[in-house]
C-alpha cells in the first residue's frame, strides 16, 4: 500500500518513512494513489476545521498532482509554504492589472494559492517532517496571503 523503493545497494525494499529517516533521497516518482494514501488520511480529509469549504470537493482532489512534483523536486515543506506565499502575493499583484483580465488572473492565482496551501502539509506528511517552525511559517503564510488577496 505505501510507496517503497529499493534500499541503495542492498536489494531489499523499504518504506518511504525509512528512507526519510536514513536521509536518503528518493529518486523515483510516487503514484497519485500512493501520495493520497500517505498524505490524505481520513483524519485529515474529514476534519471539522478544514482549510476551506472547497477543500474536500476540489482542492484535495487537485493537490496531489502538485504535491507529486514538489516531492520529486526534493522540496521541503517550508519551501512549498514559501511558494504558497509567492503565489498569494502574485494574486494580489494581479489585481493591479486593469480590466476583467486582472480580476480573472487574481481569482485563478488565489485558487492556485489555496491548492499549494494543501501541498505543504502533504509534503510534510510524505517526508514525515514536522516542526514548530513549519507550523508557525504556515500560519504566517496564511495571514500574508489572505491579507494581500
Amino acid at each position: 500500500m505505501f510507496w517503497s523503493a529499493k534500499h541503495r545497494g542492498s536489494g531489499r525494499r523499504t518504506s518511504v518513512a525509512a528512507l526519510v529517516r536514513d536521509n536518503e533521497r528518493v529518486t523515483q516518482r510516487p503514484t497519485l494513489s500512493e501520495i493520497r494514501a500517505v498524505t490524505q488520511p481520513p483524519e485529515i480529509v474529514n476534519r471539522a476545521n478544514s482549510e476551506h469549504w472547497l477543500g474536500i470537493p476540489y482542492f484535495r482532489r487537485v493537490s496531489p498532482y502538485l504535491t507529486r512534483w514538489f516531492i520529486v523536486w526534493g522540496m521541503s515543506p517550508n519551501s512549498v509554504t514559501f511558494v504558497m506565499m509567492a503565489v498569494g502575493a502574485s494574486a494580489a499583484a494581479a489585481l493591479l492589472v486593469p480590466g476583467v483580465i486582472g480580476g480573472l488572473l487574481a481569482a485563478l492565482l488565489a485558487q492556485l494559492q489555496m491548492i499549494v496551501d494543501c501541498c505543504d502539509g502533504e509534503v510534510a506528511r510524505w517526508q514525515q517532517r514536522y516542526s514548530p517552525v513549519g507550523f508557525f511559517l504556515d500560519k504566517v503564510a496564511h495571514y500574508l496571503a489572505e491579507g494581500t488577496d
